[in-house]
């Protein structure tokens, strides 16, 4: 029989779960007391298996063979039999069980006997159920395990389980089913005799079939039958289809089968339901024909979209037959293309509270539909968000911590209605989209959402603490989870710990600490915390001393400390004190000792410091004079005595001298310097009280002690280098001689004392090398004779100082300056030329050990005789210098260097060099020591630029030795061997090659007449095309020594067959892939070549009219030969207008045929109305005071029944605010606001126009969807010009003062605009700015001035009269100037002063800008004769000019003319030496020719440099003060060197 078998539990599954249940309910059956084990058994449930569900009663049916076990013994074998139910076993015991009670019987074979095992067949019918006129009767068939086979009852154990489904199984009675259980059908009904196995029929015009209800039965019918349809004739003969609704119209006939030889039904009905399968089913229509022998029809069935309907057709009365389907279709059904597209999240979806996530749904269908986002609450299953588009933006911290899901929606956009407002719950809106006929695509399901929380945090400490001790932080938050924490803080501390301990704290380590907690990924907010760390206070003590008996002792504590601050001093015989600075009055000796003191700041301590107190006696003096009546010119020594040791002494004595030498020489003392010298002594601070006094009285040269007094002295010699070359100017001065009536002569001698050379100026040629000495000697002019004659004779140094020794004549000798005189081959006199150039090398860097190089390319190295250039190896990593050749090539066997990594420089030199530059190379040195020994020893060269590494392979190695290992390998060709021009080869795969000391290159030919020709080569397999053909790609190794024979070989457009032959006889290296791979060059217009079709810059664009559009795109890709709806077109299409709303649809190919692409769409161009565009003003258009401002649009666009308006908004050029003014002209002024608004100055209005139909009174509907608004243009409204003015008259210069202050205008708006003011001023100003004028005393008596804008065409006129007059400060008499030797003396005289403050002398080099040079108090005020001066010591070189400012106690000032004076062009000179003789200072004033550094030495009698300094000279004369204080009494030599030229000068110490 057929009818599909029942779809049962997996068999394993079942059989283990009702194996442990039946296990139990085998159990509870034992009812044995005794000790016995229970009773069990079971049936294996998943061999319950019957082939069909539906047999004829008369017919054999197999039965399953099942497996079961049983524990209880009985008197024969244990069987199966099986029990017929009438409803699902309901206990494991039959007897008690209702269900098969109801018929009490066992399946039976055709004998008659029970059946109690597989491979066996019952009759139904042995059963007697079925009665006489019952069509057909289903029931349950149970196996029940019988434990004795002899006897038809159950064991106590039957395997029965209550709850299992066991099978249905429907038999039909043969007297009401001939037709089926009669040899025909054969026991089978059609496959779609029942409801649940209706046959699927396409809901689409057309005829269907061969259908059958010959052997049909009325099984799962629905109870009772349409009568109004069918006259209550029984279902009998039913066959089933179904179809689901796709909210279409149609028609539905049952016809005769065309063509058919079989027997056809003759009359029928039919009905259709919807409902489920079984029942209940809900009738929708149904028709019987109304008449004999007629097939029935549906007519005009408008289906709903989505539903399922169920049709039965059914023979009347009985009738049986072949027969087949008509379907019309009478309405289309709607299409419904709504897709939702593909939804992808931006990132994860597990977010944090502070997070955001975007979906993006992709492909969503958007013309015609509306797509949807809905964001649902997971746990309540509320809508918590959702938005128009197909994009959407979660914001964590909008939602909230939760499980969300995110749901994508397309519905059409005539269903849109039907979710507005959104639905508030998931259930809502799955119920509207389950609306049929409604038209939508949803994402039931959604994506899952997880929102983290944020995470709380705070952050505590034990602050404030002390410097040193432990600082502790306490994070903490209340957030559930596994927390990580975060601190950061001051200088860069971070910390992972919940509660960090940061030890011996420092106050660098005060400030803000920042704590975030991360739980789950989620980041808290930052929470702080304030630290302070106070800084342990340090404290320095200090005190005046040492300090004089009888003086204060003053103690000092410094210290950094800020706050409440408190000082503890402890010292000597219990001294205490809180003050921070203490002072004792009155000291004693016994007051010396230490003292301490301790701060305390904020609750933190100091170290204590301490400092030690000094309290000194009072010391005397003693003088003694070795000579109080010296001759001029002599020397005279003062000696003072201390009685305390250590004794710092001061001098005074005539002409302002002092010193604070105990002993004190003058040397060439004069006249002047004759008088009373005292002096007292300071020993640790402490002055004596009494003055030591004594008298020199300096006599004359003409005084007979003074008449044979020799003064000469010959100074010091000097040079700026004492090493010279040969013939170079050697130039000496001497500092220090005497001068007057005394001569200086510069004596030459060889090395020992022989006098070669007499100058009088220093300047000497010296032609041979060697070592000379130069003498000073000064003589009296009252012996030039003798001096002249003594060195014109052949004499030595020793015999002029045996001379002088012998006071032959007055002069004096000083010591000798040695000078070296280099050779002309030194260091320091050669004329080094060498010139390493560059040093390159075009070769192959791999070598043999047993080769030689490629020559070397050296490029402007100096090759000139007298010069070599040699080839330097190194080490390529150590860079020691291994060997060198003066060779252009490197012989690697000559010079034995083993096969490795060498690094080649080239060094450029002097043959005179040779030797050194030799010896260093054979040092062993690395290569920056050579260069820093050559180098620092002066020894010429010069290194080539550029260096060249080798790689030196043993002659014992491939491919040195003699066996040739080329080896091209395995070549694997790409898998794309198919290239257009623009593409480069993919890589073919090389296994296998030779590649140490060989190199791979591929060789490319083409066929041409038989013969492989070469047209190129490449390093890589990676190809570009030569051109279009077929090439053939061969690989080529070869050694790396040979590289220039393969080079030299491989000639492009020779056969193959010529290179293999060059490459023999060159005896290369090498292994060829002769075979190769080929590889296609396409042409360009070749299809696989081109890009794909494609359209860009696709518009729609509504026409003026509102009633067509047009489509314009551009095509890209394929040929560039374009075929647009059959006609050739350019890149660039324009449609011919199309109507509003009609689609339009354009198929583009291409020349080639290349693709096809279509094009589709529709635009409903809405609405054509354009407000049109506004002026683009930069900037507001001004409206002056009083006026108005027309603006109007340019271009707008009106369909009929349209208006135009303007309006006045404060919003801005793009966003309407709020309305002030309404006009159809576009003019406005200030007073044109509406009700209830005013309208400001100096603020930015928007004049928009706005565009749209009107209402039944000619009026503009603002919210029609048609209203347009066009871009603002700016306007403001002006304030009037307006001024202020402020006068004052300066009584004291008589001049009257004028401040004018504009406001209003478009300068007050835009600060950018200036006003422009005529009349007394002519400027333009800008609007807060003050405008000042100066009348001059009786220049006028009014003033006027007219102002105005850019804007408006008003003038504000301003006329006033003033009256001021003059108060006179001072009567200058004179004001003049004396240009002297130490600078310009100014001199200036009054005659009377009132209330005059001070005098501001003013100098300048132009005479227009002046700067203050000096400031002098005048008298006040005063009706007599005052004169004032003062010296410029540092006038500038040529002219300075001066003027005399005078300032009164009210400031009000007064400026004298200019006056000038003149000095001469300044050079490098002295001007003066002041005071002669000097003490403590000594100014020093000379002139500079420019500004230049210059740098000052003083040199004593001895020639031994006492001083230097530098310092800066600016053009014209300078004025320095130069501290001698610590300098000895005596003369000493000045020079001044600018670098050009040295002045020398002398003064005396006192």
């Amino acid at each position: 029989m057929k009818i599909s078998p029942q779809n049962l539990f997996l068999q394993l599954f079942i059989f283990i779960f009702f194996l442990s249940i039946h296990a139990v309910s085998a159990v509870a059956q034992q009812t044995d007391e005794s000790d016995d084990p229970p009773i069990t058994c079971f049936i294996d449930l998943g061999d319950i298996v019957f082939s069909d569900n539906t047999y004829c009663a008369n017919e054999p049916v197999p039965i399953p063979c099942v497996d079961f076990n049983t524990t209880e013994a009985g008197g024969g074998p244990a069987g199966v039999m099986w029990a017929v139910y009438s409803c699902q076993p309901t206990s494991a015991n039959p007897f008690s069980d209702t269900c098969s009670a109801t018929f009490n019987v066992v399946l039976s074979n055709s004998e008659g006997d029970p059946i109690f095992g597989c491979g066996q067949s019952f009759i139904f019918a042995n059963t007697n159920i079925l009665d006489a006129g019952v069509s057909s009767i289903c029931v349950y068939l149970v196996p029940i395990i019988n434990n004795d086979t002899t006897a038809n009852l159950p064991g106590t154990c039957t395997g029965i389980v209550p709850g299992f489904n066991y099978p249905l199984i429907c038999f039909l009675n043969p007297e009401m089913n001939p037709e089926i259980c009669d040899s025909e059908c054969e026991g089978l009904t059609e496959e779609n005799d029942e409801c649940a196995d209706a046959l699927t029929l396409p809901l689409a015009p057309g005829i269907y079939g061969n259908y059958s209800n010959v052997c049909s039965t009325s099984i799962d019918d629905p109870t009772g039958v349409p009568s109004s349809c069918f006259d209550s004739d029984p279902y009998q003969a039913t066959v089933w289809f179904t179809f689901t609704g796709n909210g279409g119209t149609y028609n539905l006939f049952t016809r005769n089968c065309a063509g058919s030889a079989l027997d056809q039904l003759s009359d029928s009905q039919i009905a259709i339901y919807t409902g489920t399968c079984g029942g209940p089913y809900s009738l929708v229509v149904c028709n019987d024909d109304q008449g004999p022998n007629t097939l029935a029809g549906i007519t005009n069935l408008a289906t709903t979209l989505g539903q399922t309907y169920y049709v039965l057709i059914d023979g009347f009365e009985n009738d049986r037959g072949e027969f087949c389907l008509e379907i019309v279709e009478v309405v289309a059904p709607p299409v419904c293309d709504a897709d939702y597209g593909t939804v992808t999240p931006t990132s994860a979806t597990t977010i944090c509270e502070s997070e955001g996530i975007t979906f993006t749904a992709t492909g969503a269908n958007t013309s015609g539909y509306t797509s949807f986002f809905a964001v649902v609450n997971a746990t309540t299953g509320n809508i918590v968000l959702s938005n128009t588009g197909t994009t959407l933006t979660v914001l964590g911290s909008a939602l909230g911590a939760g499980v969300y899901t995110v749901h994508a929606l397309n519905i059409g956009a005539e269903d849109v209605s039907a979710i507005t407002p959104f639905p508030a719950n998931i259930a809502q809106l799955n119920s509207i989209l389950g609306t049929p006929n409604l038209c939508s695509d949803f994402d039931a399901t959604g994506i899952s959402l997880t929102i983290l929380p944020t995470p709380n945090a705070t952050a505590l400490s034990n602050s404030p603490i002390c410097e040193g001790a432990t600082l502790n932080l306490f994070g903490n938050t209340t957030t559930s989870g596994t927390a990580s924490y975060s601190w950061q803080g001051p200088n860069g501390f971070t910390s992972t710990e919940q509660n960090p301990v940061i030890i011996n704290a420092t106050p660098d380590q005060t400030g803000t600490y920042i704590l975030t907690i991360t739980i789950n990924g989620c980041q808290s907010a930052p929470a702080t915390v304030a630290v302070t760390v106070n800084v342990i206070p340090t404290v320095s003590a200090s005190n005046n001393s040492p300090v004089c008996e009888g003086q204060s002792i003053t103690l000092n504590a410094i210290t950094t400390a800020t706050g409440t601050v408190t000082y503890n001093w402890a010292g000597p015989a219990g001294y205490s004190s809180t003050l921070q600075n203490p002072v004792i009055n009155g000291a004693t000796v016994e007051d010396a000792g230490t003292y301490t003191v301790t701060v305390t700041a904020n609750a933190c301590p100091s170290t204590p410091a301490s400092t030690e107190v000094a309290v000194n006696p009072l010391p005397t003096v003693d003088v003694l004079v070795n000579n109080p009546n010296p001759c001029q010119g002599t020397c005279v020594t003062l000696n003072a005595t201390s009685s305390l040791p250590d004794a710092v002494y001061s001098w005074t004595g005539p002409n302002g001298f002092e010193s604070n030498e105990a002993n004190l020489e003058f040397c060439d003392i004069q006249p002047e310097d004759s008088g009373d010298y005292c002096v007292f002594v300071t020993v640790n601070g402490c002055t004596s009280e009494l003055l030591n006094c004594t008298t020199i009285n300096v006599l004359l040269p003409d005084d007979p002690a003074c008449a044979e007094l020799c003064l000469a002295n010959a100074g010091v010699v000097l040079a700026d280098d004492p090493s010279i070359c040969p013939n170079e100017l050697l130039s000496t001065q001497i500092v220090g001689a005497t001068s007057g009536n005394y001569t200086t002569y510069w004596l030459l001698t060889d090395d020992v004392d022989n006098l070669l050379e007499v100058q009088s100026n220093g300047d000497f040629l010296i032609a041979t090398a060697g070592t000379y000495i130069i003498y000073a000697l000064n003589f009296s002019n009252d012996d030039v004779a003798l001096v002249d004659a003594l060195l014109a004779s052949d004499i030595e140094i020793i015999d002029i100082e045996n001379a002088i020794t012998a006071l032959a004549f007055c002069a004096a000798l000083s010591d000798g300056l040695p000078i070296l005189v280099l050779g002309e081959t030194s260091v320091g006199c050669f004329n080094c030329l060498a010139d390493g150039g560059t040093v390159s090398y075009s070769g192959d860097i791999n070598v043999c050990e047993n080769g030689i190089t490629e020559p070397f390319t050296f490029t402007a190295n100096n090759t000139d005789p007298g010069y070599l250039t040699y080839l330097v190896i190194t080490d390529a990593t150590t860079t020691q210098i291994l060997a060198y050749t003066d060779q252009t090539t490197i012989n690697w066997t000559a010079l034995g260097l083993p096969g490795g990594t060498y690094t080649v420089y080239a060094v450029n030199f002097a043959i005179e060099f040779v030797a050194n530059i030799e010896s260093a190379l054979n040092s062993g040195l690395l290569w920056d020591d050579f260069q820093n020994a050559v180098g620092g020893s002066g020894f010429c060269h010069a290194v080539s630029s550029g260096f060249t590494q080798f790689i030196v392979t043993p002659f014992d190695v491939s491919p040195c030795s003699e066996t040739c290992f080329a080896n091209f390998g395995t070549i694997t060709p790409p898998s794309d061997t198919e290239l257009c021009s623009d593409e480069v080869a993919s890589p073919a795969t090389i296994s296998g090659n030779a590649t140490s000391g060989y190199t791979t290159i591929f060789l490319i030919t083409t066929v041409s007449s038989g013969s492989l020709i070469i047209v190129g080569t490449s390093p890589t397999s990676e190809i570009s095309c030569p051109g279009e053909g077929t090439y053939i790609i061969h690989a080529l190794n070869y050694a790396n020594i040979d590289a220039v024979l393969v080079e030299s070989a491989i000639v492009v457009g020779d056969e193959v067959s010529s290179l293999l032959f060059n490459l023999s006889v060159a005896d290369v290296c090498y292994d060829l892939d002769l075979n190769g791979y080929s590889v296609t060059c396409l042409p360009d217009n070749a299809i696989a070549c081109l890009d794909p079709l494609a359209v860009i810059n696709l518009s729609e664009t509504p026409q003026g009219n509102g009633l067509t559009y047009i489509v314009t795109f551009t095509v890209i890709g394929g040929s560039g030969n374009y075929i647009i709806n059959g006609s050739p077109s350019g890149s660039n299409y324009v449609s011919e207008p199309i109507p509003c709303g009609i689609s339009y649809n354009f198929e583009i190919t291409d020349d080639v045929a290349s693709g096809v692409l279509i094009v589709s769409g529709v635009s409903p161009c809405v609405c054509a109305t354009s407000a049109g565009t506004m002026p683009n003003l930069i900037s507001a258009a001004p409206v002056c005071w009083g006026g108005s401002v027309t603006l109007t649009t340019i271009n707008p666009v009106l369909i009929p029944g349209d208006t135009l308006i303007y309006v006045l908004h404060d919003g801005s050029a793009t966003t309407l605010g709020n309305i002030l003014a309404i006009n159809a002209e576009g003019n406005f002024g200030i007073n044109d606001a509406l009700p209830g608004f005013d309208l400001l100055t100096n603020t930015t209005y928007y004049i928009s126009p706005i565009a749209g139909p009107t209402d039944g009174d000619g009026n503009l509907i603002f919210n029609d969807p048609c209203t347009k608004v066009g871009n603002g243009a700016p306007i403001v409204f002006l304030e009037p010009i307006s001024y202020l003015v402020d006068e004052s008259c300066n009584w004291n210069t008589g001049e009257f003062t004028v401040i004018l202050y504009l406001s209003g205008g478009l300068p007050e708006f835009d600060n950018t605009q200036t006003y422009s003011v005529t009349g007394d001023l002519d400027i333009d100003a800008v609007y807060g700015q003050s405008l000042v004028t100066i009348f001059p005393v009786g220049v006028t008596t009014a003033y006027s001035y007219n102002i105005s804008d850019s804007a408006c065409n008003e003038v504000v006129s301003i006329v006033q009269v003033f009256y001021c007059e003059k108060n006179i400060p001072i009567q200058l008499v004179e004001f003049k100037g004396e240009v002297q030797q130490r600078g310009n003396l100014l001199q200036w005289t009054t005659a009377t002063e009132t209330d005059n403050d001070y005098f501001s002398l003013e100098r300048s080099e132009n005479g227009s800008n002046f700067t203050r040079i000096a400031l002098i108090e005048g008298a006040g005020s005063s009706i007599t004769t005052k004169k004032y001066e003062y010296l410029d010591k540092e006038p500038f070189a040529g002219t300075s000019y001066y003027r005399l400012v005078q300032v009164d106690f009210n400031g009000t000032s007064t400026t004298s003319e200019t006056i000038s004076l003149k000095r001469k062009e300044a050079t490098f000179g002295f001007s003066a030496i002041y005071p002669i003789p000097a003490d403590k200072f000594v100014e020093i004033s000379f002139t500079s020719e420019t500004d230049s550094p210059i740098s000052l030495e003083v040199y004593d009698l001895a020639g031994k440099l006492a001083m230097s300094l530098d310092m800066f000279a600016q053009r014209g004369t300078n004025v320095y003060s130069l501290n001698i204080a610590e300098l000895s009494s005596g003369m000493y030599f000045l020079s001044l060197n600018n670098g050009q030229k040295i002045i020398s000068n002398r003064f005396v110490k006192k």
